[in-house]
């Protein structure tokens, strides 16, 4: 399995992560997103209910605001807490949980926030939370101001599982709502010329390599980064394929814990 399975559950056994492999080969429908879910990062609980999401437009995309240095992988779930803290401890709104539906680490990976099916409080009041969801990215004003590739197939990533859960097709910047610089010159430059847009979303399902086809053209084909189709069939480089060999094409925007839209 690739390296963005094994590097967060490291300490599971050997049979564990077979397991994780036949489900992922079982099930084709079923994508390695990258995601970390609350229990994972270890959330505070929030302090009162979530308020729906619904007919949501699409997404907003945010970034931190102030000097961002960059973090070891290891450490994210610590910063991402320490967003949580001061959100619920030190924020003149008081918020109740973190303000964002989801954050993007410059790793890649997409952690959840107050997630799907709920209403953000990032976006400045109750019609632009309502309006659209608030992914955040791990990025600064001054600092670590441009996204990584990584960060950028996150961000699509975090959008698809948006959509799947009936967002809209927007996406927008904090800014394009409030006055605000957010999300910075580099990461709206992205927001406005497409580059987060995942596009067309595969559901998923087995392909028949064709002659002259490689992983970058089945890639192109199926709208799927070519890393998830490494990892759902546990390619060794270099890569090769065979013609007439069957492969999954995983859906996009699914995460490991979950099946189907």
């Amino acid at each position: 399995m690739a390296s963005h399975i094994d590097t967060r559950r490291a300490g599971r056994s050997p049979l564990t992560v077979l397991a994780v492999l036949s489900y992922l080969m079982m099930v084709p429908s079923v994508l390695a997103m990258n995601f970390v879910s609350r229990e994972e990062w270890k959330a505070r609980a929030p302090e009162e209910a979530y308020k729906p999401m619904t007919d949501a437009k699409g997404v907003k995309v945010h970034y931190l605001g102030p000097e961002f240095s960059g973090k070891q992988h290891s450490e994210c779930d610590d910063f991402m807490r320490s967003v949580q803290n001061e959100h619920m401890d030190e924020s003149p709104e008081d918020y109740f949980d973190i303000a964002y539906n989801l954050a993007v680490c410059e790793h890649g990976y997409v952690f959840d926030g107050r997630g799907k099916g709920h209403r953000s409080g990032a976006n400045g009041n109750v019609q632009l939370n309502s309006d659209h969801y608030a992914v955040l990215a791990f990025l600064g004003k001054s600092g670590i101001t441009e996204p990584s590739d990584a960060q950028i197939t996150g961000l699509q990533d975090s959008i698809a599982y948006l959509r799947r859960a009936g967002a809209g097709d927007e996406i927008k910047g904090h800014r394009d709502g409030y006055n605000t610089e957010c999300p910075g010159g580099p990461l709206y430059k992205l927001v406005t010329d497409g580059s987060l847009d995942p596009g067309k979303l595969w559901d998923g399902g087995s392909h028949i390599v064709q002659k002259g086809e490689d992983l970058d053209t089945i890639s192109t084909k199926y709208n799927v980064p070519k890393q998830y189709i490494i990892a759902t069939n546990d390619l060794q480089s270099p890569y090769r394929l065979a013609v007439n060999q069957t492969i999954e094409i995983p859906a996009r925007g699914v995460p490991l814990t979950e099946s189907g839209n």
